[in-house]
């Protein structure tokens, strides 16, 4: 029992972690797109050519509104205010309430949906920008070990459930 408590300490610090970290990344991309309005020269450490852009991805058609938002849409807005809104969300979620059931299921199915946009974000990247960016890679990553902590969160917890109903 002992090290499924620790197992969910864990757990929640990586989940803790991971969320800032894509706060941070979501900020950096926000960064460079407000520094890209300031100066339009302006090159982002992550511009590394052509093919190999943050720039490209942040700045294109798609940087709004996940791309498919209308322009007239309230959620026609800068792709790292989802970011910021979802990993601010997870962060709360994963301080607060890991003990609770409901809690735990916002955290692993916002981690599904997450992953099902990084797809969908990717196959943008790839086949419409036809450019990488870096920041991007990152966030696709933090997703997906958001998926998997929070999947082994929820087996823990299932684990503790369990024991408990047989003590």
């Amino acid at each position: 029992m002992k090290s499924s408590k620790a197992q969910l300490n864990r757990s929640r610090f990586i989940l803790m972690g991971l969320s800032l970290a894509g706060l941070l990344a979501s900020f950096y991309s926000l960064f460079i797109e407000l520094q890209h309005d300031k100066d339009h020269s302006y090159r982002a450490a992550c511009d590394i050519s052509e093919k190999l852009s943050c720039s490209a991805a942040f700045l294109s058609e798609y940087g709004r509104g996940m791309g498919i938002m209308p322009s007239d849409s309230i959620f026609y807005i800068r792709n790292p205010y989802f970011g910021f809104a979802t990993y601010t969300i997870l962060f709360i979620l994963s301080i607060l309430c890991l003990k609770h059931k409901w809690c735990l299921n916002i955290i692993y199915y916002n981690s599904i949906f997450l992953n099902m946009t990084t797809i969908y974000l990717a196959y943008l990247l790839i086949f419409k920008i036809r450019s990488l960016c870096v920041v991007c890679l990152t966030i696709y990553v933090i997703n997906f070990l958001l998926l998997i902590f929070s999947s082994k969160l929820r087996a823990t917890i299932k684990k503790l459930v369990s024991n408990k109903k047989q003590n």
